[in-house]
């Protein structure tokens, strides 16, 4: 890593702007620079007022892209919710896949199964139990992470003012 890089995101993480660093080393100096709008310095040619004014960039922009994923999902379940086909399919898909997930825990909890295919059939498994099926419960019932994001904002939202 260059100096000039070390210096900056050595910035950034002692003043709390994590992301802002890791953006930094995704993305390189130029591309955050013009997201924010303004110049990235290092940690000895930052003054307080300038990581102050950094931050309220950084706010900005994190809210900014907030509201973008917010529309996104809103603009996602309006699709979903207007054409009956794509909920039909929807439906129907994720019975498949629970009829076929469950199918396959009752055949590999109750079937005799070779030892030398036991990696394949757990490496299945977990997939089922950690991606399919949760994905499905997610999708029609909701993200338990979404409603934490919404407590942790609220409760965020109140210590600040």
């Amino acid at each position: 890593m260059l100096p000039i890089i070390a210096g900056i995101v050595s910035n950034l993480i002692n003043n709390g702007m994590h992301k802002v660093a890791d953006q930094v080393l995704e993305k390189g100096v130029e591309a955050v620079e013009q997201k924010l709008g303004m110049p990235l310095k290092p940690e000895g040619e930052a003054t307080p007022e300038y990581n102050a004014k950094l931050q309220e960039e950084a706010n900005r922009h994190s809210e900014f892209m907030a509201q973008l994923d917010e529309q996104s999902t809103q603009r996602a379940t309006d699709m979903y919710m207007a054409d009956p086909e794509t909920r039909k399919f929807s439906q129907h898909y994720a019975w498949f896949i629970t009829g076929v997930s469950f199918l396959y825990f009752f055949l590999v909890s109750f079937v005799p199964i070779d030892n030398h295919n036991r990696d394949f059939i757990n490496i299945i498994l977990g997939f089922l139990i950690g991606t399919a099926v949760n994905s499905l419960i997610r999708f029609f019932y909701g993200s338990s992470n979404k409603a934490q994001e919404d407590v942790d904002k609220k409760q965020k939202e109140q210590s600040n003012g």
